[in-house]
């Protein structure tokens, strides 16, 4: 016999069954879902560290241009001092100059000879004038030795500039080509980031319409519950009506049967044993009445 309370528990077993799997579902999706927030979370901290990195080198090769430039102008304008000063050397004196200290060797030698030779009046004044114009010829070769170490050290303040303008122009460079690097790297994971976060929405509005269902399989629950337990209180109402008819038919047939066994007791028949039973069955239920 089909209970009238079967129908709702099959219901109300499948809707927990759809509950419990709709359950599961959403668990595997937030923990998902919260492993993908966290992806998100380290690429956004390794895109801030490469734009340190990025802006640094950028920055670097900012200062590195000013830098270039300015010994760009500088070695331009030694190279033209350079270029004005071998002219003007040039075109004062082009004859050949004899060096300073082979002059000196003369005057001395020269000064001794008057100083301790027996020279005429005559022959010192020839060498007093020969010494003055070797002092003259000196400092003319002082002047030109002078201006040549000069030229020599403009030369080298050229070439050192010229060295580290070669240093600076490799240094910027590399600074460049990191700062790119960098810079592909912040593309590179700020379209992952992209694509993740399009991924996240797509969680969340399936997290939205899993959290709606389980509201949904759960208002429908309660609502079959709130039924089969109105069902089961009818079912034991009537259960009860049953057992009170069955017991007053039972009482009425167990009646009979005692009325009959008594007026066979006393007309002295002879009792079958459906008699015994049925005035056994009297005695014991007045022994439950007065219990």
């Amino acid at each position: 016999m089909t209970e009238p309370t079967d129908g709702y528990k099959e219901q109300i077993s499948q809707l927990r069954s759809d509950l419990n799997q709709v359950v599961e579902e959403k668990k595997a999706l937030v923990r998902s879902h919260r492993e993908l927030v966290t992806g998100i979370k380290g690429k956004i901290v390794e895109i801030k560290q490469f734009k340190e990195r990025r802006d640094r080198c950028t920055n670097a090769v900012k200062d590195l241009k000013v830098r270039r430039t300015d010994l760009h102008n500088a070695i331009k304008e030694k190279v033209s001092k350079l270029h004005d000063f071998r002219t003007e050397i040039e075109s004062k004196d082009s004859k050949p100059r004899l060096p300073v200290g082979m002059l000196k060797a003369e005057i001395r030698k020269l000064e001794m000879r008057i100083e301790t030779g027996a020279i005429s009046f005559e022959e010192e004044k020839k060498l007093m004038k020969v010494i003055k114009d070797k002092q003259k010829q000196m400092k003319g070769s002082e002047k030109f030795e002078t201006s040549h170490e000069d030229e020599r050290s403009l030369v080298n303040e050229i070439r050192l500039a010229r060295q580290e303008s070669d240093d600076v122009h490799k240094a910027l460079q590399e600074n460049a080509k990191e700062s790119q690097v960098n810079h592909e790297k912040i593309l590179v994971l700020s379209k992952e980031i992209d694509d993740q976060r399009a991924k996240e929405k797509e969680m969340n509005d399936k997290l939205d319409e899993l959290t709606k269902k389980l509201d949904d399989v759960n208002t429908v629950l309660q609502e079959l519950l709130s039924k089969y337990g109105q069902a089961r209180d009818v079912e034991e109402v009537h259960y009860d009506e049953v057992r009170q008819e069955k017991k007053a038919r039972d009482r009425k047939i167990l009646d009979e049967k005692e009325r009959i066994a008594e007026d066979k007791l006393k007309k002295g028949l002879k009792l079958t044993t459906q008699d015994l039973l049925a005035l056994q069955g009297k005695a014991m239920m007045e022994e439950g009445n007065h219990a």
